[in-house]
């Protein structure tokens, strides 16, 4: 049931469209607790002279549409208004009782309000609200003036209709009452060079001065009196030279509220405190005078700005300071609260005990106490630092707690928080501390060693060594940017990172450290807990190493991602003690050498197994994992794994494992086409000048075909393929470099089937490759756009890519040689003829400008230009007249003459190194170029076994 305040609202809102007026308000409220009937109210308020303003001379469907609008906010529908005018056009109802009646009707058939009588409701509330803001104490100037000014109740009334904007118009009351009270009349002044007396009224005043070269309009006999309202000085000083202070000259401020004063020179010695009702100054100094002893009374809030000089402060409560360069800055003050520097590279100190919070920009914070509450004050809590020059930093404040330090270091440095609060919590915000803009690590040492709790915060990818801070029992890590958090205090017991979601690299947990816990990003840490410890990675790639033999009954979950758990021998579980170790979700990986028969069963969801045993492993043992891949994270040794169900390798480790052998006894390789794949993935930190990953020798017999992918980052990886009689066929893509070989018998021998295809025709990188150890059949090997080097073994079908290659032939081989786009050097000086009958000869199938041909160096080879005529020949070897004999050189020696001719429908290089008067040679080397269009008198080479090809090849 409505409240006869509220009630009388109501009448308010539908007769007049406004909130009551206090003493209304109150005369009405009177009556109806007197005893007279709201219903002779309503006829009151119909005849009263507001009213008669409002409905007078209003067609009766107007006068209905107005209750409509003043009662729920909106125009009457056309059946309302076809109801009720007839009936106050012929008197059967008056206004008073059309109010009554239209206002009763705004329920539904329950009698709960509908959305009109939700809207009245509401702005019988909003009414309300505004006459109870009219009457409080202070605000007479608001209820004096709606007494003859209505119009902004009107307004605020008619804003209101659904919940929402009775929320709005509560919120907003006292602005809308205050616009009943009119605006001051403002006064602007400029001071003269003569003697001023100002004052201002009851507005806001505004008083300039401003002067340039040779003189000033402030002096000793000026006084500016700003009165009421708020009230403006601006001071614009162009007179003052750069190097001097600025100064008031004895003049009298007043009432000001406001000081803006800009000067050409400094502020030094500028006091203010002097000033009533001073409230807000902004110095600004742009000559190189300092702008140091500046006071200010308390209370004030205070911008201070200078380009090239110095700035100190007194008092002020809430004060900024802006400069530049090795300028330094000083705050203080008893009053002091709140501090804001921006700096350069100068000494920066904020003292005070009743500060709240301090930001500061760049700056020098090494000074003893740079930011200082006092030993026992508890007021300042909160530092934000960024960009300071790379040396330590000291805070002190029993209240300290928040801490944030942002910004690249080119430099290591030490935070220090002298908080002598026993047992309190810091949280320390790292926003790219401990890291220079290239990312090379300058860790930032955090020491506060009073504190037993620390959370750190990290926005950005930051490094920060806790291990001064010796009291701290319990490490909270959160935020998206990496942290290598470590070392950390002996007494830390407890890690929980779990909502950190950047990297954490935690380095080697301390003895005490037994629960851990880490977020969703690559996290990587060492556990060395010598009691029950547990440890519980995110959901991100994570890496565990046991640095010591854990106890009994520790758990390690590795969750979901594709996660780690290295170590070796000696750190080896013990069997039957209670301890899990569960890879979790993913593609999980554990060390061999953690494994034996022992502690197989402690090793859950591992699939992937790193290959750093001493001893080997059988991997039927580990029957609670389904190992399907191999890895190498770490360094190896030579060892055989059985039972290997895995049908590839992948290396990640940046080092030399080139002294080992991993013999991998493959299940289920009887077949003819097992494939086995080997991937290089290592990150390295230098790009290598020669092969920085290297695998060392996998062998893995039964395996037809070998894909090895050379990729990795800043990678150079090298590999040498074991022992594998089925092999036929090695395919090679990725984009890194790559050194392969071959040990053992590589290729069926004994079937005479051998390897037919190495294949690294989609590779990038540049591939240096020797068959040595290949056991071939008919092989043919394919470069890719690399710079690759070919070393042969025996006879094969070479094809290269697009880049510079180079291919060294085999003694007693038969080398067929595309040489693709790039420039291919043919090195054949240990192919020689071997016979007279049927000499060996290397072919390139695609000769061109700049290839390079390489003979036996003899020490006197010559090259004649002019090609041999022999056209008398019958055979090229083994007839009567023979090409071969005719290009030789007959002079009894061995001094590696070269010489070149055609013949059916090619182009020969032959180079004699046979001491023969009248015949080509077993000791001489032979290449063909296909095709009768290569000019090798443009050839240049002579003197030496390295012939170049020129125009016309």
């Amino acid at each position: 049931m409505a409240t006869n305040t509220a009630l009388i609202q109501q009448l308010y809102v539908a007769y007049y469209n406004r909130p009551a007026d206090v003493g209304g308000l109150a005369f009405w409220v009177g009556k109806l607790d007197a005893g007279v009937s709201i219903d002779a109210i309503s006829k009151a308020f119909n005849t009263a002279p507001e009213y008669t303003s409002l409905y007078a001379g209003k067609t009766p469907a107007q006068i209905v549409d107005t209750v409509y609008v003043n009662l729920f906010g909106r125009h009457a529908e056309q059946g309302g208004l076809n109801f009720w005018a007839p009936k106050v056009q012929d008197g059967t109802i008056s206004t008073a009782d059309l109010v009554k009646a239209i206002g009763a009707g705004a329920v539904d058939a329950s009698g709960v309000p509908n959305n009109d009588g939700i809207a009245l409701a509401n702005k019988a509330t909003a009414a309300a609200a505004f006459t109870d803001e009219l009457s409080q104490p202070g605000n007479e100037a608001e209820r004096l003036a709606y007494e003859s000014n209505n119009v902004p109740g009107r307004t605020y009334v008619a804003s209101v209709t659904t919940d929402a904007s009775l929320a709005t118009a509560i919120a907003n009351v006292h602005a809308s009452a205050q616009t009943l009270i009119p605006t001051p009349p403002v006064t602007v002044a400029a001071l003269t060079t003569g003697i001023d007396t100002l004052t201002g009224g009851a507005g806001n005043d505004t008083f300039n001065a401003s002067w340039t070269t040779g003189g000033t309009v402030l002096g000793g006999l000026d006084v500016i009196d700003g009165g009421a309202g708020s009230n403006i000085v601006n001071i614009a000083d162009a007179g003052t030279a750069a190097g001097t202070a600025f100064a008031l000259n004895g003049a009298t401020f007043k009432n000001i509220q406001t000081i803006n004063a800009a000067t050409s020179g400094g502020f030094t010695g500028l006091d203010l405190s002097g000033v009533t009702g001073l409230t807000n100054v902004a110095l600004s100094a742009s000559g190189t005078a300092a702008s140091t002893g500046i006071v200010l009374g308390s209370g004030v809030t205070a911008t201070v700005s200078a380009s090239a000089g110095a700035i100190g402060v007194t008092g002020g409560t809430n004060v900024t300071a802006v400069t530049t360069g090795a300028n330094a800055v000083t705050l203080a003050g008893t009053a002091l609260s709140v501090a804001n520097v921006t700096a350069g590279t100068g000494a920066v100190g904020i003292s005070g005990a009743a500060l709240t919070a301090v930001t500061v920009k760049g700056g020098d914070l090494s000074g003893a106490n740079a930011i200082d509450n006092g030993a026992a004050k508890t007021t300042l809590t909160t530092v934000t630092i960024t960009d300071a020059v790379d040396a330590n930093i000291n805070l002190r404040g029993a209240g300290l707690t928040n801490v944030s330090v942002g910004g690249a270091t080119s430099a290591a440095r030490t935070v220090t928080v002298t908080n002598a609060t026993a047992g309190h919590a810091l949280k320390f915000t790292a926003a790219g501390t401990g890291y220079d803009a290239a990312g090379v690590e300058h860790q930032t040492v955090l020491t506060d060693t009073a504190a037993t709790a620390l959370t750190v915060t990290t926005s950005a990818a930051s490094s920060v060594d806790a291990s001064n801070s010796t009291l701290v029992t319990a490490v909270t890590l959160n935020g998206a940017g990496a942290l290598k958090f470590a070392p950390m205090g002996a007494a830390v017991t407890s890690i929980d990172g779990s909502a950190a979601t950047g990297g954490l690299t935690l380095g080697t947990l301390n003895a005490a450290a037994v629960t851990v816990k880490t977020g969703s990003g690559n996290d990587s840490l060492t556990l060395s807990a010598t009691t029950v410890a547990t440890v519980a990675t995110g959901d991100g790639n994570d890496s565990v190493t046991l640095g010591s033999v854990i106890a009994a009954g520790t758990t390690i979950n590795l969750g979901a991602g594709n996660d780690k758990l290295l170590g070796v021998a000696a750190q080896a579980p013990a069997a039957g003690t209670g301890t899990v170790i569960d890879g979790g979700a993913g593609v999980d990986t554990v060390s061999a050498d953690l494994i034996n028969a022992g502690n197989a069963a402690v090793f859950k969801n591992f699939e992937n197994l790193s290959l750093n045993s001493a001893t080997g492993l059988d991997l039927a043992l580990l029957t609670g994992n389904t190992i399907t891949a191999l890895t190498m994270d770490t360094t190896t040794t030579t060892a055989t794994y059985q039972h290997v169900t895995a049908t590839g390798l992948t290396d990640t480790f940046v080092g030399d494992n080139s002294a080992f052998t991993n013999t991998l006894s493959l299940n289920s390789v009887s077949g003819s086409s097992d494939a086995f794949a080997i991937t290089f993935a290592a990150a390295g930190t230098v790009t290598p000048v020669a092969a920085n990953v290297k695998a060392g020798t996998i062998a893995a017999a039964g395996i037809e075909t070998f894909n090895i992918t050379s990729g990795g980052t800043k990678a150079w990886n090298s590999l040498t393929l074991g022992a594998d009689t089925s092999a036929s066929t090695v395919v090679i893509t990725g984009a890194a470099n790559l050194d392969l070989a071959f040990s053992g018998t590589f290729g069926d021998s004994a079937g005479h089937t051998g390897v037919s295809l190495i294949d690294g025709s989609a590779a990038t990188g540049a591939l240096t490759i020797n068959t040595t150890n290949v056991d071939p059949s008919g092989l043919v090997v394919k470069t890719g756009s690399g710079a690759d080097v070919i070393t042969l073994a025996s006879s094969a079908t070479v094809s290269t890519g697009a880049g510079a290659d180079s291919i060294v032939t085999a003694a007693g081989a038969t080398t067929t040689i595309t040489g693709g786009a790039g420039v291919t050097t043919v090195d054949a000086h240990l192919t020689v003829a071997a016979s007279t009958s049927a000499p060996k000869i290397t072919t390139l199938t695609d000769a061109k400008q700049g290839d390079i041909l390489t003979f036996l160096n003899q020490g006197t080879e010559t090259f004649t230009t002019t090609k041999v005529n022999v056209s008398t020949a019958t055979a090229l070897f083994g007839g009567t007249i023979n090409a071969l004999d005719l290009a030789s050189t007959a002079d009894g020696s061995t001094n590696g003459a070269i010489k070149w001719f055609q013949y059916a429908g090619d182009t020969y290089v032959i180079q004699d190194n046979t001491a023969s008067t009248t015949a080509f040679g077993t000791g001489d080397v032979i290449i063909k170029l296909t095709g009768l269009t290569h000019d090798l008198s443009t050839a240049a080479g002579a003197g030496t076994n390295i012939l170049t090809l020129g125009l016309g090849a």
